[in-house]
Parts: C-alpha cells; sequence; structure tokens
C-alpha cells in the first residue's frame, strides 16, 4: 500500500536493483564481452606489429644517420627471423663481423618476437643484412684491392616503377607491414 498524503495515495519507490535485474545486466556484459573478445585480440596483434614496424623503420632510418653523420659503413645483420643488430664499422674494413662485440661497433640489437607479440620477418635468413655507405646509401658490393668483389647487402631488391628496393615484411597478424628501403637511403612504412 502507498502512503497518504492530503488524501492522494503516493506509491513508494523503492531504491536500487533487484537480483534479476542485476543478473540481467551482468549476463549482457559478458554476451557482448564474448563477442569482442576475439576482435580486441586481433586488434592487440595488427597494433603489435605496427609497432614493430615502425621501430624497424627507425632503426634503419637511424643506421642512415649514422653511416652519413659518421662517414662509414652501418650494417644491419638479421639473426633469424625475428632479431636483427645494427652495426657500425668503426675500423673501416667493410667487414662487420669483428665490430659486433665492440662497444664502439655494436649500436642495437633487437629481438621483436619478445616485444611485439611474434612478430618476425618473412622471407629472411639468418645473416642477412644490408648495407648503408656513402651519404646513407644502400652498398650493395664493393671491389677490394685484390680486385675481388665483396657482397655486402644480401637481401633481394624488388623492381618498382624503375625504382629498386629492399623489402623488410613484417608478419605476426593477418595484414603484414612492410619496411621499404630504397637504394637511395629513403625509408617508407607500408601499412595493409
Amino acid at each position: 500500500m502507498g502512503l497518504v498524503k492530503g488524501g492522494v495515495r503516493m506509491k513508494k519507490f523503492r531504491k536500487g536493483f533487484t537480483f534479476i535485474e542485476l543478473m540481467v545486466a551482468i549476463s549482457i556484459a559478458m554476451i557482448i564481452a564474448v563477442i569482442l573478445l576475439p576482435q580486441y585480440e586481433k586488434f592487440r596483434r595488427r597494433q603489435a606489429i605496427k609497432s614493430a614496424a615502425s621501430e624497424v623503420m627507425s632503426d634503419v632510418i637511424n643506421a642512415i644517420a649514422e653511416s652519413k653523420k659518421q662517414e662509414q659503413y652501418v650494417f644491419i645483420i638479421f639473426d633469424g627471423k625475428d632479431g636483427y643488430k645494427v652495426v657500425r664499422d668503426s675500423d673501416e674494413d667493410k667487414d662487420p663481423s669483428d665490430n659486433t662485440t665492440t662497444s664502439t661497433g655494436l649500436k642495437w640489437n633487437r629481438k621483436l618476437s619478445q616485444r611485439y607479440l611474434g612478430a618476425t620477418f618473412d622471407g629472411l635468413s639468418d645473416g642477412d643484412q644490408i648495407a648503408f655507405g656513402d651519404g646513407g646509401k644502400v652498398v650493395k658490393s664493393y671491389t677490394d684491392d685484390d680486385g675481388n668483389t665483396v657482397t655486402l647487402t644480401t637481401l633481394t631488391a624488388n623492381s618498382g616503377t624503375n625504382i629498386s628496393y629492399y623489402s623488410l615484411t613484417l608478419t605476426g597478424a593477418e595484414k603484414d607491414y612492410e619496411v621499404r628501403i630504397y637504394e637511395d637511403g629513403k625509408v617508407k612504412l607500408i601499412e595493409p
């Protein structure tokens, strides 16, 4: 029964939710969460691959800048499918292998899959490398003092519209991201 005030019956309002109302709201929230969770996981993986590609692009740009600034060769050496190191040729012999342990040679080392939800490079092998030399341009090879051709860049060039570039493709999500390194030292991130 309601209260009587001035001859008019008033309803008594209760405060709060009933247990049934609360259970219905929780059930609806759980159904929405179950529907959205796979989409959120895809989003997270896609963002992780994009972040990894951005970091690789940044490291390539820094390697090019380092080669210009120091007027030395700088190498990016890939170790398997998910890691790489950037090495400055501090002794100027165009051989990165003897500079990987010195403080002046090794600039930084990266393992992508540990930081970016399994991000990996597609199509690279252990020991593949790319070299930057004169003015930050890609150096494919050089001729040593004995007249032998020494290959510095082991990545295979792709040919776009009359422009050659090297492709670092990062996988790990439903769409791949690509870092393109042009022979003149320009770098571009290609998003799907």
